[in-house]
């Protein structure tokens, strides 16, 4: 359940001071999700030589980075497709003596297959062309076969170029909005790519752009759109921009649920005025309701992982700084990223911290806790 927003100010009002800030035409604010265990680097790395990123320790693979010599950057969401009868997460690693997850030898053989085409080795591949549409365009049919995904790319020292939006995912919903289903749809032929609009605010999340019906996403959209443009100005530094940001990173529990925590260890509690109190969907109740008369072992697990899917969806659509724990996963935010592009200085600037130690990030804790940051300068 990662999320990023991001403020261009690059359209015809890119000067206008009342509504937005000439100095730092692209501002984008990211947390990434995984498993608390899964072991991610805290610094950054060069991979290539060119591309400035943070690497998932398990594959050495990134889901975020910046081309430092051309000044392309991509970012990468998921888009799961139903995984409600593949293994748990916990259950394709082991942990080392450091209590680390390490991938299984089924999970290192299945990534290794010489037909697997990797969605993290398609985006370093991306960030080193010059060129991204020509490039997402002659890649379309590896991007097609991947796991699903969404990307946001451009290029961070010429903010004239679009920023592109693209995906191999869909979700199919009736005309009222309403989603027809939990899990995407492939898509088959051809990638939904677009131009992003400019002098605008957008936010992605495991489902498409700008997905309002998402509370983590209409939350984060609309609070980064309204400071960016009362309360990021030309005379703030880049740290001060990080600082009034950053809480933005943090938000919790957004309908006020009486208890966003609840997972299938709570299964005994689950009467219909429990369901009922606490927002349980439609399609939670009919699972549960199924679960309470089943005697089959094996169609009993198979439900249990299916409400716990859906107790994961409701806690974490509901939340920006995520923390979901049960028999299954132990999903939380591991790490806050926030990007700056600094016109006046023509530099882009690329903050990090790790954050996932810490299962709710209180206001003194956010001041508290330091960013590092990397410095790249623009190259003509």
């Amino acid at each position: 359940m990662c999320i990023v927003a991001l403020h261009t100010t690059t359209g015809s009002n890119c000067c206008d001071a009342a509504t937005s800030s000439a100095r730092y035409p692209f501002i984008m604010l990211a947390n990434r999700d995984e498993e608390y265990d899964r072991p991610t680097s805290s610094s950054f790395s060069l991979i290539d030589d060119c591309i400035c990123c943070i690497t998932d320790l398990v594959y050495g693979n990134t889901w975020m980075g910046i081309n430092i010599d051309n000044g392309n950057m991509a970012i990468l969401t998921n888009v799961d497709d139903d995984y409600s009868t593949n293994k748990p997460t916990l259950e394709l690693y082991n942990k080392d003596v450091n209590n680390q997850l390490v991938a299984t030898e089924e999970c290192v053989t299945e990534t290794k297959k010489p037909a697997k085409i990797i969605r993290s080795k398609l985006l370093i591949d991306l960030l080193k062309h010059n060129d991204l549409m020509d490039h997402i365009n002659e890649c379309e049919k590896d991007w097609l076969k991947t796991k699903g995904f969404i990307i946001i790319c451009g290029n961070l020292f010429d903010m004239n170029k679009d920023l592109i939006y693209f995906t191999n995912r869909i979700f199919a919903r009736n005309e009222m909005g309403k989603p027809l289903s939990q899990w995407p749809e492939k898509l088959q032929d051809k990638l939904i790519i677009q131009s992003l609009d400019k002098n605008s605010t957008h936010c992605i999340s495991n489902s498409f752009l700008n997905d309002n019906l998402w509370q983590k996403v209409k939350s984060l959209k609309e609070g980064t759109n309204q400071i960016c443009k009362e309360m990021v100005t030309d005379d703030k530094t880049p740290d001060q921009v990080v600082e009034t940001l950053s809480s933005l990173l943090n938000i919790r529990n957004i309908n006020k649920y009486e208890n966003n925590f609840i997972s299938i260890e709570d299964a005994h509690l689950f009467t219909d005025e429990y369901m009922t109190l606490h927002n349980f969907s439609e399609e939670l109740v009919e699972l549960v309701q199924k679960y309470r008369t089943c005697t089959d072992l094996t169609e009993k697990y198979s439900l249990e992982r299916k409400i716990d899917i859906h107790l994961y969806d409701r806690s974490t659509i509901n939340e920006v700084f995520v923390h979901y724990k049960s028999r299954f996963t132990n999903w939380k935010s591991k790490s806050q990223s926030i990007v700056i592009v600094d016109a006046f200085e023509k530099k882009v600037y690329f903050y990090f911290r790790d954050v996932n130690d810490y299962s709710t990030m209180d206001e003194d804790l956010n001041k508290k806790l330091n960013w590092i940051c990397k410095e790249i300068d623009f190259k003509n």
